[in-house]
């Protein structure tokens, strides 16, 4: 009986894992609340400002990815002067 169990474990866990998904998705779908659509004026302002966040950091992240790359030139030129003054 426990082989049995264990044959089909993974696909009662994939059951398992999918029935308590949905039943967390629906579970949210029906506690929601319908808006008005004239409140629909106010997501918007909401969704400007999320993206300009976005817009923002994506300008920190893309900085600092060109002080990384510039910082391991400078390390690499400094090792390849290195090795040529070695000899």
């Amino acid at each position: 009986m426990a082989v049995a169990f264990s044959l089909r474990g993974s696909s009662l866990l994939r059951a398992v894992f999918v029935r308590v998904g949905l039943r967390g998705f629906f579970g949210v779908m029906v506690s929601m609340q319908m808006m008005p659509v004239g409140r629909m004026g106010m997501v918007r302002g909401l969704f400007m400002v999320a993206a300009a966040v976005v817009l923002g950091r994506l300008a920190v992240v893309t900085g600092s990815v060109f002080v990384v790359f510039g910082s391991f030139a400078v390390v690499f030129s400094a090792f390849l002067a290195h090795r040529l003054w070695r000899g």
